[in-house]
């Protein structure tokens, strides 16, 4: 399952990327979200109802992979449209460690669901995909792609 996730993240990237440049990034985003919401409770669903084949897990994390390597470069997209070039790399930087503080998050509100709250995984799965989804609603509802949106300008630096 591990393989199937990462496989499709890795190719995911490369599409992704690509998909970002020509569409709405917000739109792209959300969509992600939805889709990465609904495969997450199809995956504590699937097991509440005892179909625990691993090729359909398989398939389902693969989808996963695949929803969640958009949300990179559209996030990226959105970043830059924010900052000017100068001291864009900085921030970047900074940017860079949300992923991994996102993780350690994730990690942790999974331990309190199944360690603290004895929750069992499947539960703490439809925990994780509800929040997704409410993710999905605010980047819908308060998201701005483009500073211009609401009259911001961004000033450009060229040295």
């Amino acid at each position: 399952m591990d393989t199937s996730f990462l496989t499709f993240y890795s190719i995911g990237l490369f599409i992704s990327g690509s998909l970002g440049d020509h569409y709405n990034p917000k739109l792209l985003l959300v969509i992600s979200y939805i889709v990465v919401s609904i495969v997450i409770m199809l995956i504590s669903t699937s097991s509440m109802f005892g179909w625990s084949s691993i090729a359909l897990f398989c398939v389902l994390f693969a989808i996963n992979g695949l929803m969640q390597s958009i949300g990179w470069p559209a996030c990226s997209v959105i970043f830059a449209n924010w900052f000017g070039k100068r001291g864009r790399g900085t921030l970047i930087g900074l940017f860079c460690s949300s992923s991994n503080t996102g993780n350690i998050g994730g990690a942790v509100l999974t331990s309190v669901l199944t360690s603290s709250l004895l929750m069992d995984w499947k539960s703490s799965y439809m925990i994780v995909g509800s929040l997704c989804a409410v993710i999905a609603l605010i980047n819908l509802l308060f998201l701005i792609v483009h500073p211009q949106e609401k009259g911001i300008l961004i000033e450009e630096f060229d040295e």
